[in-house]
């Protein structure tokens, strides 16, 4: 019986000691849990097709999509040195899994360090259900924004003292809001460091790969630095730009990047990013140069500028390409572009005009005179400087000649001097 009494007295003795310790070690070096948050993200391609297995007949639509972020793992413990393990981010759309990454190599943050990852989530033919299909491309559609949900479960172990570690299991989550592809920046993202319990949406869900069977490894697994964003402009015109054809070849080139909307890669609306990003200011006092880190939009920037420039320059005849090919940039061969067609364009126009005005009937046929005036016309309308209908007509009944005044006198006085030899035309716009 006294065994037993001192048994339960050296038992709860021990068992005191061990809070008094906790509690001593809580008020010492105040440890806390390693937090997740985002510096910055990029949706830089995003679409729907259809979905197919083993070359059979096609089950509903999947979605492909190319997202980079910078993630930052903060410790916030001041005292205490914190080594992060087993690291996994998991990316979703509407509850489903459409990429991961994996972080195998351990991690270690002394007190007060961030410790900066940049990921990249590749999703390849990823089935959706009909309605989270319809979702997407309405998000997409309609100018976002796009709603993804990043979660997270990393071990974290806490050394307090030279003896003491501290287990423990995190799994925060993170909600993003982007515009839609090609431009993709995050509009906003909030995060959550939930309890040491994975959030019901990793919980309830298992994991599955996004690598159908059918596909090369490769494609799902990919590195950042071989995987492009996909962006259709398709093939460029086959009527290359020469010296006689720049309004034509305008017109063919412009609706395939307005569609996929790099125009601002032309108009410069759309500038360069900075290539790095500053995440921790530099400490004069301390003599610390500022931390930096890789900017994701600046790649997806270059990625998107480099596929313009090479779609204008492939549209380019042998005559057109010496004169831009050691450009690098998208804007700067557009403006060189636009710089070398721009006078002859609006010398055309002007000759164009002054024909149009002195184009006379004469002893041609009523037919012939019509035809050269909408041979005219027409080349006007493909040189960006369309005539009026009002004012064709009036050009027409001006030429017709003396035999023609009772006619032209029923449809309205028109004098040589009402029509002027060179209107302006506006400046054409992307």
């Amino acid at each position: 019986m006294c065994s037993i009494l001192l048994c339960c007295i050296v038992f709860w003795a021990a068992v005191t000691g061990a809070g008094f310790s906790v509690l001593i070690i809580v008020l010492a070096y105040h440890p806390k849990v390693p937090v997740l948050s985002l510096n910055a993200a990029s949706l830089n391609a995003g679409y729907l097709d259809e979905h197919t297995v083993s070359g059979g007949p096609s089950s509903g639509l999947a979605l492909n999509a190319d997202l980079t972020a910078l993630v930052e793992f903060y410790s916030g413990n001041t005292k205490i040195d914190v080594e992060l393990d087993h690291m996994q981010l998991d990316l979703y759309f509407k509850g489903h899994m459409i990429g991961t990454q994996v972080f195998p190599a351990a991690a270690r943050e002394g007190p007060g360090d961030k410790l900066l990852r940049s990921v990249h989530f590749v999703a390849s033919e990823v089935p959706l259900p009909q309605e989270d299909a319809e979702a997407w491309r309405n998000a997409t559609a309609n100018g976002g924004p796009v709603v993804l949900r990043l979660a997270g479960r990393f071990r974290a172990r806490l050394f307090i003292g030279p003896w003491l570690r501290f287990p423990l299991k995190v799994y925060p989550h993170c909600t993003l809001w982007l515009r839609p592809p090609p431009g993709g920046i995050l509009l906003e993202s909030r995060c959550r460091q939930p309890p040491s319990s994975p959030p019901p949406l990793v919980a309830d869900r298992k994991p599955r790969s996004i690598c159908p069977h059918r596909l090369p490894h490769h494609r799902c697994h990919a590195s950042p630095s071989s995987v492009h964003p996909q962006y259709h402009l398709g093939a460029p015109p086959s009527d290359k730009l020469t010296r006689n054809n720049y309004p034509g070849w305008r017109a063919q080139v412009l609706p395939p990047i307005r569609g996929a909307r790099l125009v601002g890669l032309l108009t410069g609306t759309d500038a360069e990013p900075r290539e790095v990003l500053e995440t921790k200011p530099a400490d004069k006092d301390a003599d610390k140069p500022a931390e930096t880190a890789p900017n994701p939009a600046y790649d997806n920037w270059i990625a998107r500028d480099q596929i313009v420039l090479g779609y204008l320059l492939q549209s380019l005849s042998s005559e057109v390409l010496p004169h831009v090919q050691r450009i690098e940039y998208a804007a700067g061969v557009w403006q060189a572009i636009e710089e070398m067609f721009a006078s002859q364009s609006e010398s055309k126009i002007t000759n164009l005009r002054i024909a149009l005005a002195n184009t006379k009937k004469n002893n041609d046929s009523t037919a012939t005179f019509l035809t050269k005036m909408q041979v005219i016309v027409d080349e006007l309308a493909s040189a960006g400087c369309p005539v009026p209908t009002r004012e064709h007509v009036s050009f027409i009944l001006a030429g017709l000649g003396s035999s023609y005044n009772s006619l032209v006198a029923a449809l309205g006085v028109v004098h040589d001097s009402d029509l002027p030899a060179k209107p302006l035309c506006p400046a054409p716009s992307l």
